[in-house]
This record gives structure tokens, C-alpha cells and sequence, in this order.
């Protein structure tokens, strides 16, 4: 068969990062692939050898191209099931098993599924990185983003003195703000985040003016915020032209003094609103204040009393009633609207770690922008309830601290066909919304257990910082100090697949040498990740996490962890595990090896024969020996299967321009055909003779 391929054209290591990753699909396989850095800031295309792997399965060829175009057709391996997160440095290794270091990128595979034929162009461009000393750092804002995520896309941040470009950020004459930025020859968009737009990195896109000036003007409503500018789609960084830092989260502050209206925005005929006037001064500091209101235009049936608009009952619906505010010189406006049908959502929220009082909403829908709304008292359960109404029968919400200082995943609220109202429940770090109290699932706390190590022993005062959990950010103390050193379990979202850290005595006292953020992954589906930081390294050891057995080179790798004694530490109450695998009916047991530092039990049948292979783990504890499935690979049926085939592979490559300079592109294409109904997943090009000794993995469309 054949399949679809892709077409990239890269300039410089950060772009080829970029690239992979904003090609990866966001739920359809979860299937993991490795993209490994080269780290050099040149490459040489030229006469050199373009090696191309086809990656089936888990396992790759190698496809060699000693010139321009070359056809080879080979026998790849394939299993199907997916292979454990690994790593490039390690504490303990077994069968290609390896602890993480902060450095390592891994993106979801994409779907296999493809047209015919086959033609996958990748363009490899030889334009130099600015600084290799910054490629592993990343300047992420303390709130999460949703699908952002890689550490390895920062660019030189030029100081304030560097800029040459003016200000930024500028407040107008008419209130408006403006942000501008700087750019390269690298640079392709450029978006302003911020706590003024929910922290959406696709928002207040900036447009490209002359000499590589970006900017954008955009309204924002007086208050005080956070922001961080973000370049071509993944990389957060700080405004260069502005030096003021909120507290310590890192992120740039904005202060638009003003003045603010808040109200209802959606009402009924028959409706009164109450309005509220909160002046912001230069400093930031907020004070609610008598302001004056008007009509800005007089409407039949709506009458203004100090801060209470009254709405008769037979105004006609769809009609916009806008306010006009003035408080010593200031002016603002408020629009109310009135609609035929109202909606009411009666939401109600709880945390696993039992602070959900202090947590608010940020609701929107496709008529009104977003705005914050606190819960009330608790309801039934423990949970906090609010109830707002809206004129459309679809809500989006944000559950968040305090301003952003942490946030959750967005949700959606839909109004039953044929009803006026809804109650829901959602449950901190859960994705899901529940119509039904009594369908509320309370899902295990994941965790990340971090273990700081100092060379000295002293831990006093000592503390980590923390964004983007999905629980509880900021300080978080260590909960013990063992012979292994500083240990702290940090409960993580349900959805939440990377937290940032830092490591410091007491209130900044003091830091960690390597005081650089820090980035752990976390796979969805682990419970827990377990994690060993030594003072002063960049680097840090994870225990690796477990999906199904491995298959490399011919060789299957079995792995045996209990989920529930790992969670606990007690993978050492495990006395034997044996690996019984059957194929034909006919059944082998062999003895596996406990792992210590990586906390699994493992077993390698070198040479194994293609086949479909069933398989199941005889686990002795306390001298009782019971025979259970892996369970990290269990299918429907309650089996633990493995399949090995050997499929035909022909693959032809061909390179477009064999010469070019580090300015420019080289596209490389790959036709392949596979037997036997398999489907290709993935190509490497090997770049060993050209640039460093590791491979750029390209996938298809």
C-alpha cells in the first residue's frame, strides 16, 4: 500500500522543531514518537549520504541514498502495540528502557491513516540557530496553555536597552493598546497572551511592519494584567521592551488605568440591572467609585436611576441598550442586551484537594466575551454553586485562581433540546461535565513524586515552585526528608501532561545553581510520575513510564509493573514475576529481572518469531503467585497480545538542489510502498554526515 506524505520547509533547528510538532493530531492516536535534537547550528547537504529510516511499528530500516534519487526495497518489523516513553539520559538501562531529562521532546503520533500514493518532501535548510546556549530554555507564562508544549523553541530575548523599535507596550490617546516586537528573518507570527484574553496564544495576532517591526493594536479593558508575547506558535516569551515584572511568575504587567462597568449583559424584558464603577489608577490599584450614567441614546421603556437601568417588560427583544459612564474625566460604556430567551446554567464545582472556594469562572459565549464570575456558597457534596444567565444555549467556561494564576481546561455547557435551564457539576482537574450529580466520577489524584537531591544534605526552607499543574500552583513544600533527599508528591490535573518548576530557599532567598525553568512531562494515563532532581544539573532522572512490551531490532522486551505498588513505592513487595507467553497454543515461561532504579520487572526473547502472541505475567507476593494481564496493554477483550510481522518496505528518495548554502532549502522526497495491508507511520532522515549523530524523525499528513 501507499500513503500520503508531507511537504516541510524548514529554516534553522527551531523551525524544524516547530514544524513537527504543529503537525501532530490532538486525539487521535496516543502513540508517542521521538524527535531527537542534532543541536548544530549548520548543515551541509551537499554530496553527503541522506540515510532514510522507515519507522513500522516501533522498529526502522534504513533506506541508504548515496545519490540524489536511489529505490531499496527492505523488511521492516512491526508490533502493535505502542512503545514506553524513553530518553536520551539514564540512571539505570534495560532494554532500551531510560529514565528522561528535561531537554526531551515527545509529540503524539498522528493518524495512520492515508491516500495513495506515497510522497513525503521534507526541506532542510541550513540557516543558523542565533545562540545554541538557549535552545533547551523556555520562558513559558506561569498559566498553562492547552497544547503548548515544548521547551525546546526559545529564541535570544534582547533587553530593553536592545530594541530599537520605541515602546511597548503603548496606551493611546483613544485607550487602545499597543505591543510591538522586533522580529528575524525566523520570525513568522507573532501573538500577544495575557491575562486581558484568557491566555489563548492564537489572540492579538500582530501584524508585520517594516524592518521586521511587528504589531497590533487592540481594546482592553482598564484593570491590570500579564502578558507574554508568542512567537511562531509555541515560543513564550517576555516583551524585550518591557522591563516590569509581575511578582515572581516572570510574566510581563500591563496597567491600563480607567474606568470599569460591570453588569449583566444578556437580560429578559422586565429586567433591572444593577451597575458597578470601579476606577483603576496609574498605579493599579482599585476602587469602586459613584459614577454617572446615561443612556448614550434614549430608548422607549428603559429609565436610569443612579446605577439601575429598569427595562420594561414590553421593550422589544434584540434590542442593544448602551450606557455611558463618566467618573472624574473618565468615560466608559457598558451594552446591555435584551433577548427573547434567556438561559440559566447553575454550575456547581468541587477540587480533590478541597479548594475549589477559592477558585472562579471565566465565562463566554459567541456573542459575549469573556468575564469573571465567582461562586457562591456551597451546595450539596461540598461543592460551590453559581447561576448566571446568558441568551445563548452554549456556554464556555474556564475554571481558575484568583487572576490566572492557575487555570483548568476549557469546558462546554449545552442547554438540553427544549429546556430554559441546566445544572451541572464538574470536578477540578476533570475534563468531563456531568448533567447528573449521580453521575459524577471522583477519579484517582494523579501526582508527579519529585526527589530533590542536595550534595550538602541541608533541605531547610528549601521549596519548589510550580506552574501549569492544573491543581495547586506556586509554593509547594517538601513533605519529608529521606536518605534519598527532599520528596514532595504535587497532585496534577487529570488532563495535565507538563508542570514548570523551579527550585529555591524560602521566599527567593535563595535558588537552585541551575536556576532556569524547568519542564516535567507527565503521560497521560500515568497516576504517577516519578522524578529525581540533583542540585546544580539541568538534566534530571524520570522513572520511565510503561505502555506494552518493545520491539527493537527483533528482539521483544516484556515489562511488569503493579500500578497500585507503584503508586505506593511498593514495587519491592513484589518477590517473582514470570513471563508466560503463548503462540500456537503452545505456552513458554521465563524469569524476569527486577529493575530497582526504574521499578519494573522486564524480560528479552532475542530473535522472536513473527506471530500474534498472547501473554500474561505469574506475580508472586507474600508467597502467593497469581497470573494477571499486563496492565498497561489489556484490548476489549481482557487479553494482553503482541503482534510481529515483517512486512515489505520499498522506498524511493530523491534530494531537490544537492548543494545549498546555509540560507537556503533542500527538499527531500520519499515514494513507499508497504506489503501486506500495513501502513507506514513514520520516516527518519539521518543526518549524521551532515550535521550530528542523531535523526530528524518526519511524519506524514
Amino acid at each position: 500500500m501507499s500513503i500520503n506524505g508531507s511537504r516541510f520547509r524548514f529554516k534553522g533547528e527551531q523551525n524544524i522543531i516547530r514544524g513537527l510538532q504543529n503537525m501532530h493530531n490532538q486525539d487521535v492516536v496516543q502513540e508517542n514518537w521521538r524527535m531527537w535534537k542534532h543541536g548544530k547550528q549548520w548543515l551541509y547537504a551537499s554530496s553527503a549520504i541522506l540515510a532514510m529510516g522507515i519507522g513500522m511499528g516501533l522498529s526502522t530500516t534504513t533506506v541508504q541514498a548515496d545519490t540524489p534519487s536511489n529505490t531499496q526495497t527492505t523488511t521492516t518489523a512491526v508490533q502493535s502495540v505502542a512503545k514506553p516513553a524513553t530518553t536520551t539520559t539514564t540512571g539505570t538501562t534495560n532494554a532500551e528502557q531510560s529514565g528522561t531529562v528535561a531537554e526531551t521532546d515527545q509529540v503524539p503520533s498522528i493518524d495512520p491513516a492515508a491516500d495513495q500514493p506515497t510522497k513525503t518532501d521534507v526541506a532542510i535548510s541550513q540557516t543558523p540557530a542565533a545562540d545554541s546556549d538557549t535552545e533547551n530554555s523556555e520562558d513559558e507564562p506561569v498559566v498553562p496553555e492547552e497544547g503548548t508544549d515544548t521547551e525546546d523553541n526559545e529564541t535570544e530575548e534582547p533587553t530593553e536597552e536592545e530594541t530599537d523599535y520605541g515602546e511597548s507596550p503603548v496606551i493611546n490617546e483613544d485607550g487602545t493598546v499597543t505591543f510591538s516586537y522586533e522580529g528575524d528573518e525566523t520570525t513568522e507570527t507573532v501573538n500577544v497572551a495575557g491575562s486581558f484574553n484568557g491566555w489563548e496564544a492564537t489572540a492579538f495576532s500582530m501584524e508585520k511592519g517594516e524592518d521586521d517591526v511587528w504589531s497590533v493594536t487592540v481594546d482592553v479593558t482598564p484593570g491590570v494584567y500579564e502578558y507574554k508575547f508568542v512567537v511562531n506558535g509555541d515560543n513564550w516569551i517576555n516583551d524585550p521592551a518591557n522591563d516590569i515584572i509581575a511578582g515572581n511568575d516572570g510574566n510581563n504587567q500591563l496597567i491600563l488605568p480607567g474606568l470599569i462597568i460591570e453588569g449583566d449583559k444578556d437580560v429578559e424584558p422586565g429586567a433591572t440591572v444593577t451597575l458597578t464603577a470601579t476606577y483603576v489608577n496609574d498605579e493599579g490599584e482599585k476602587e469602586v467609585v459613584d459614577a454617572d450614567f446615561a443612556l448614550a441614546t434614549e430608548i422607549a421603556g428603559v429609565t436610569i436611576a443612579g446605577n439601575k437601568v429598569t427595562i420594561s417588560e414590553d421593550i422589544s427583544p434584540a434590542t442593544e441598550i448602551i450606557i455611558d459612564a463618566t467618573f472624574d474625566g473618565d468615560k466608559a460604556t457598558h451594552t446591555i442586551f435584551v433577548a427573547d430567551e434567556m438561559y440559566e446554567y447553575t454550575i456547581n464545582y468541587m477540587r480533590p484537594d478541597g479548594q475549589q472556594a477559592d477558585w472562579g469562572l471565566w465565562l463566554w459565549t459567541a456573542d459575549v466575551d469573556g468575564s469573571a464570575y465567582a461562586f457562591g456558597e456551597e451546595s450539596t457534596g461540598g461543592y460551590v454553586q453559581s447561576t448566571v444567565s446568558f441568551a445563548s444555549d452554549k456556554l464556555n467556561l474556564i475554571t481558575r485562581l484568583g487572576n490566572w494564576d492557575s487555570q483548568e481546561a476549557d469546558r462546554v455547557i449545552t442547554i438540553p433540546e427544549g429546556e430554559k435551564s441546566v445544572e451541572v457539576w464538574i470536578v477540578g482537574g476533570n475534563p468531563e461535565v456531568y448533567y447528573s450529580l449521580d453521575d459524577v466520577e471522583l477519579l484517582d489524584q494523579r501526582y508527579i513524586e519529585l526527589t530533590y537531591v542536595r550534595k550538602n544534605n541541608d533541605y531547610e526552607d528549601w521549596n519548589l515552585w510550580v506552574w501549569g499543574t492544573g491543581v495547586k500552583d506556586n509554593e509547594i513544600l517538601f513533605d519529608e526528608i529521606t536518605d534519598k533527599g527532599a520528596v514532595v508528591r504535587i497532585p496534577v490535573g487529570y488532563s495535565t501532561t507538563k508542570i514548570g518548576f523551579k527550585i529555591r530557599k524560602g521566599d527567593w532567598v535563595e535558588e537552585d545553581p541551575f536556576n532556569e525553568d524547568r519542564y516535567i512531562d507527565i503521560p497521560l494515563g500515568e497516576m504517577i510520575s516519578k522524578v529525581t532532581i540533583e542540585e546544580g544539573k539541568g538534566e534530571y532522572f524520570a522513572v520511565p513510564s510503561i505502555d506494552g512490551p518493545v520491539l527493537e531490532d527483533g528482539n521483544a522486551t516484556f515489562f511488569y509493573r503493579d500500578p497500585e505498588l507503584f503508586l505506593t513505592s511498593d514495587m519491592d513487595k513484589i518477590e517473582n514475576v514470570q513471563l508466560k507467553i503463548t503462540a500456537n497454543d503452545n505456552a513458554d515461561v521465563y524469569d524476569m529481572e527486577y529493575d530497582e532504579v526504574n521499578e519494573y520487572w522486564y524480560y528479552t526473547i532475542d530473535n522472536i518469531e513473527p506471530g500474534d502472541y498472547d501473554y500474561t505475567f505469574l506475580v508472586t507476593v507474600d508467597g502467593k503467585t497469581e497470573e494477571v494481564v499486563d496492565p498497561y496493554n489489556t484490548n476489549e477483550d481482557g487479553h494482553s497480545t503482541l503482534l510481529f510481522a515483517q512486512p515489505t518496505v520499498t522506498a524511493e528518495t530523491s534530494i531537490n538542489r544537492k548543494a545549498i548554502s546555509y540560507n537556503e532549502n533542500a527538499v527531500v522526497t520519499i515514494a513507499s510502498e508497504v506489503s501486506d495491508d500495513y501502513e507506514l507511520r513514520a520516516a527518519y532522515i539521518d543526518l549524521t554526515p551532515v550535521a550530528d549523530q542523531h535523526k530528524w524523525q518526519s511524519i506524514r499528513n
